[in-house]
């Protein structure tokens, strides 16, 4: 719904996720970096993935820095992680493990094209734009997984081609793998596919 509402907007977006994660624990397989291989290439990839198709374009650049606390969280929590697409969106991941659990888990504000597009935890969309304000609500907190699973099942059983196309899952995979190349390196980096040896 928010995609569909966007598209009428020809101007490039903002988008800004927040994620209030709270902590894991320390033994957890997520920090493992063979198993779960950390927070940020092992949840903060599914935020990266959903701002581009947002965004509707490829991912450009990426730029990540995080929260400098030594011995109170892994580098790659408390992390913002800032993208700049193709048509000239810029989207920013705030992926907070310092929060209150009882506080909402994701809010997604995505500005363009006169339109505000608010997603209030996937339980509620609301739409702006020219003084009116529409929205819709779910019960419970519908984030599509039984809907993908769905489609993805569909297309295999049926020959058809995938519904995500390879190009989107490349470029969000190399992106998450950068972003955190940059956190490491603490500078902003080109996304190419043409690192993967493909383009």
């Amino acid at each position: 719904k928010a995609r569909g509402f966007l598209q009428g907007a020809k101007d490039p977006l903002t988008i800004l996720y927040r994620v209030n994660a709270g902590p894991v624990p320390r033994e957890s397989w997520v920090h493992d970096p063979s198993e779960g291989g950390g927070r940020l290439l092992g949840e903060v990839c599914h935020f990266i993935d959903f701002a581009q198709f947002i965004a509707g374009s490829p991912p450009q650049r990426v730029y990540a820095e995080a929260l400098n606390a030594p011995g109170v969280c892994d580098p790659d929590e408390n992390v913002l992680v800032t993208i700049s697409f193709a048509n000239g969106s810029v989207a920013s991941i705030i992926y907070a493990v310092g929060g209150d659990k009882a506080f909402p888990r994701e809010r997604v504000e995505v500005f363009g094209g006169g339109s505000v597009c608010v997603i209030d935890n996937f339980h509620s969309v609301t739409f702006t734009r020219r003084g009116r304000r529409r929205g819709a609500r779910v019960w419970g907190r519908n984030m599509g997984h039984k809907e993908e699973l769905g489609a993805f099942l569909l297309a295999v059983k049926e020959g058809r081609e995938s519904p995500l196309p390879f190009e989107a899952a490349a470029y969000s995979t190399l992106t998450t793998i950068l972003a955190r190349d940059s956190l490491l390196g603490k500078q902003p980096l080109a996304v190419s596919l043409g690192l993967l040896g493909g383009e």
